[in-house]
Order: C-alpha cells, then sequence, then structure tokens
C-alpha cells in the first residue's frame, strides 16, 4: 500500500523472511581491545523520562516489574544535548555542521523521483496538504542509510542506500499496532539528515511521532513520544486496549523485563568494544550507553577490568535472553500469537542480531551468529517475527541483518577511541560486513 511520497512499501517484498547471506572471507573481529540518539545518562533504575530517543524500554505494559535487570529509562527518540557530555554519547545532529546546519546531507538530483525501485532514496516528501487518511495516522520512524555515499571511512567507496528505518523503540510501537490490527502510513525520518517540514512541524523534532489519530492528537498536529503515544492510543482505540491486555504465557516474561535483558545485551555489548580505551570521549561514550542500560562504569576503574567485566555481563545477559527463547518452546511470549512482552523482546534483538554478526562488539566469537555466540535460541524467535505480516509492514523488509541500524550508531563511535579501534578501520569493517550480509542494499548508485 502507498505510505506516502517516499515510503510506500514496495508490493514485490518477499514474504518469506530472508537470511543473512555468508560472506565467504570474513574480515578479522575487531581487536580485542579494542543521530540513535541516546538520551543524558541516568543512574541505574531510572524512571521514565519521556523525553529522548533510546529511554530504551518504556514499560507501558500492564503488570509489575520483576526482579529483572534494571530497565532503561522509558524512551521516544529525542535528539537533545546531553547534560554532561563526560557521561552521554555526544549528538551526531547537523547541530554539529556549523554554518551548514541548513544544508541537506544527502542532495538528491532535481526533479528526479526520490523513491526508485521501490526504496526511497531522496528526501522524504512532506505529508499531503489535507493531511493523512481518517483513522490511518502518519507515524515519523527514526531511519538511516547503509551508507551516506560520503567517501568517509564508514561509507568507504560504497554507494548512497536507501533510507530504512531502524529505532527499536520506534518499531515496538508499530508493532503493538499493526498487532492490533490498526494501520499507519509510514514516514521515514533520517536520523542525520532530518527534512525541514518535519522539524518545523513538530518543535520536538522527536520520533516515534503521529500526524492523525488513532496515537496522535488531530489530523493537523503532530503528537509524539512512545508513552504518550501509548496512553493516547488507549484512549482511542478498544483493539490496542484488547492487545495489551493480552498476558504473557509465563509471568514472568513482563514487557519491562526482557526490554530491561534486549536493552543491556544491545547497548553494553556495543559499547564493550571500546571499552578499554584510555580516549575520555570513547570512555564518555561508553559511560552513557551503560548508564542507558542500566549499568555503571566507574571512573577510577581500570580500562581492561572495565572491557572485561562488561563482556562478562554480556555473556551472562545472553544466556538469560536464550533461556527465555527456550522456555518458549518455538512460541511467542503470548503464545501462539504475540503479546506487548514479544513487540519488547524483537525490536532490541533484532536490533542486536545485526550487531553480533557484523562484529559490533566484544564477545571473543565476533562477528558471528547468536548461535556461535551460544544463545541459539534466539535467531529461531527472531524468525517467528520475520514471516509476520507485521514485521514487514513496520520494517519494511524481512531480512535477518539491517545494515541501516547498525549505521545508525557508528557515526557516534567513529573518532573515538582510537586507541582501540586501529584508527577506525575496526567500524570501517564493521559496515562493510553490515552492507555485504543486508540483500536491501546492493551497492547501486541510484542518483545517477
Amino acid at each position: 500500500r502507498d505510505m506516502g511520497c517516499g515510503s510506500s512499501s514496495p508490493p514485490g517484498l518477499p514474504v518469506t523472511p530472508t537470511a543473512a547471506a555468508k560472506v565467504a572471507d570474513r574480515p578479522p573481529s575487531p581487536p580485542s581491545k579494542s543521530d540513535l540518539e541516546l538520551p543524558p545518562a541516568k543512574s541505574p533504575g531510572a524512571g521514565d523520562s519521556g523525553d529522548a530517543l533510546e529511554k530504551n524500554n518504556s514499560t507501558a505494559s500492564s503488570g509489575d516489574a520483576t526482579a529483572s535487570p534494571p530497565a532503561p529509562a522509558a524512551h521516544d527518540d529525542s535528539a537533545k544535548e546531553p547534560s554532561d557530555k563526560s557521561e552521554s554519547p555526544e549528538s551526531d545532529s547537523d547541530d554539529d555542521e556549523g554554518d551548514d546546519d541548513d544544508a541537506p546531507l544527502v542532495v538528491w538530483p532535481e526533479g528526479k523521483d526520490p523513491v526508485v525501485d521501490g526504496r526511497l532514496y531522496g528526501r522524504q516528501c512532506p505529508p499531503p496538504v489535507s493531511g493523512p487518511k481518517a483513522g490511518i495516522p502518519i507515524k515519523a520512524v527514526l531511519s538511516s542509510r547503509a551508507s551516506y555515499g560520503s567517501g568517509d571511512v564508514l561509507d568507504g567507496e560504497s554507494a548512497m542506500g536507501p533510507i530504512m528505518p531502524f529505532c527499536p523503540f520506534c518499531m515496538r510501537l508499530g508493532l503493538m499496532m499493526r498487532e492490533s490490527g490498526l494501520e499507519f502510513d509510514t514516514y521515514l525520518i533520517d536520523s542525520r539528515d532530518k527534512p525541514e517540514w518535519f522539524v518545523s512541524g513538530w518543535e520536538a523534532g522527536t520520533t516515534p511521532a503521529l500526524l492523525g489519530t488513532p496515537g496522535g492528537v488531530s489530523q493537523t498536529e503532530w503528537a509524539g513520544g512512545f508513552d504518550d503515544s501509548i496512553a493516547r492510543l488507549k484512549t482511542q482505540s478498544e483493539s490496542f486496549v484488547a492487545f495489551l491486555a493480552k498476558p504473557s504465557v509465563n509471568e514472568k516474561h513482563t514487557a519491562e523485563y526482557v526490554a530491561g535483558l534486549g536493552a543491556k545485551f544491545g547497548f553494553v555489548g556495543m559499547s564493550a568494544l571500546i571499552a578499554d580505551t584510555t580516549d575520555q570521549n570513547g570512555f564518555g561514550l561508553v559511560k552513557g550507553m551503560c548508564a542507558s542500560a542500566g549499568v555503571e562504569c566507574l571512573d577510577d576503574e581500570a580500562p581492561g577490568a572495565r572491557k572485561k567485566r562488561l563482556v562478562k555481563i554480556v555473556q551472562e545477559t545472553l544466556l538469560e535472553l536464550n533461556e527465555v527463547c527456550v522456555s518458549l518452546d518455538g512460541q511467542f511470549i503470548g503464545g501462539e500469537s504475540p503479546c506487548q512482552a514479544d513487540c519488547f523482546l524483537v525490536t532490541m534483538l533484532y536490533f542486536a542480531n545485526s550487531y553480533v554478526n557484523v562484529g559490533f562488539g566484544a564477545l571473543p566469537q565476533m562477528p558471528c551468529t547468536l548461535a556461535e555466540a551460544g544463545a541459539p535460541a534466539l535467531l529461531p524467535y527472531i524468525q517467528l517475527w520475520l514471516a509476520r505480516p507485521s514485521f514487514l509492514y513496520s520494517y519494511k523488509q524481512n531480512n535477518e541483518v539491517s545494515a541501516a541500524s547498525v549505521m545508525a550508531l557508528a557515526p557516534m563511535f567513529s573518532g573515538k577511541a582510537l586507541d582501540v579501534t586501529d584508527d577506525d578501520e575496526v567500524f570501517a569493517k564493521i559496515m562493510q560486513r553490515a552492507r555485504d550480509l543486508d540483500p536491501v542494499y546492493d551497492g547501486k548508485d541510484r542518483a545517477k
């Protein structure tokens, strides 16, 4: 169905999920010493703050939290500059471009259709003047590209790729809406190149954001916030309320519990890659990402000991996630069909799966599959989702690896911790590996 200018759902997409391609000669794993706009660092167990892109674990779930790892703060996507840069990832937004703030990062040929071969290569066009269709809101989703064709260390010589959604939390909202039977039109908002119409029409400039109802406030006014969107949906859609009421088969497997595990595995896992750096910018990034998952990094901890401790946390969390999926016996947390906790779990697992496959982390097996990392039950669970129409509807593809998801965070790391990343050669290899494994990216220059 047409999802608005530049965000169509390609009619020819396969229904059968596409497995990650095998790379004949994988580059070596990263050295052992070695605008996803994260929120300001919070102390472990901080509650909902309502404003920041990876406030990683919105607890819109019903039911009480279990004795799980401290859940990251509830999240939207916000590009807010952290108040303490020594403890939080710095914003990689266009605000760093000085006098070129308003210049698009990607300049698409004038007069050329931004949609080529069913994918959005140019910038997302604005909503129609008439507004969204009745009952089908426009949903703005944070997105990225496998390559921006810039020739920098992350892009290399690769051509620009299409804009693809990546934000686990935008996807979480989308899966919940679609599993409730609700429709929406997806608009792809490039995290590094947000269109002017979006930031001027929606003052917060964050995602997820909705124009229209259910989920928003009106046909003419944007509204955002993960928790706020959930609250609005609960008053506007009986089917959404019914979906939220569906329980987990195992009462321990609450949305908060599984999302906390997923955030810990994903964010601590990625930051562990550079956890032994002596660079203060690199350490600040590690500290901020770990804090967003409820894990503390002490200033006086030796870099090598820090990395060893974080890797152990990642390994223990991975085993716990595997135990959760093993207990499902080939089904969802909700049984034969997903419940809210499933939407919270898969969005973090899918995100993390890409990072494990491309070596964006410090587990000794990486780059590898989740099974090779010691969690053979995780990919089969993800594949259950890849086969569901709601996944294709939300993610616009159903491949096992998303290079755009990797590019979403790689720029935050690039240029930091050069002492343990071979002057960013590690991230150059990671991004090339991601493009090799993602069927959406084919290396063709569609701007010509």
